[in-house]
């Protein structure tokens, strides 16, 4: 199939390599090249291919790790009520304004 013939002659990758122990199970990684942005889960097995278009200039790279969760209930943030997340250092508030809710409020 497609996959077996690998990455076009043009394309780029990058591939993440772990040195020296586990990763960390909650780190997510991002890369851009060119207006391609990547974003993962952390993982050594992970591959990021971009355009060959995209090859000159920089390449950023950053980790992120995860300081907060929560699952929405879209209805519940549509409606106005929100949630709220508490982190290590922190607490936020997660709600929406729906196209015409200000309109409508004036």
């Amino acid at each position: 199939g497609a996959r077996d013939r690998g990455p076009s002659p043009a394309a780029m990758e990058f591939c993440l390599e772990a040195l020296g122990g586990a990763l960390p199970k909650d780190m997510y990684v991002s890369v851009r090249v060119g207006d391609v942005q990547k974003l993962s889960k952390l993982n050594p097995r992970r591959t990021f291919k971009f355009p060959s278009k995209d090859q000159r200039g920089k390449a950023k790279l950053e980790l992120f790790r995860k300081v907060g969760a929560a699952t929405l209930d879209m209805d519940s943030v549509a409606s106005g009520g929100g949630l709220e997340v508490q982190m290590a250092d922190a607490r936020i508030r997660v709600g929406t304004d729906l196209p015409g809710e200000a309109a409508r409020a004036a």
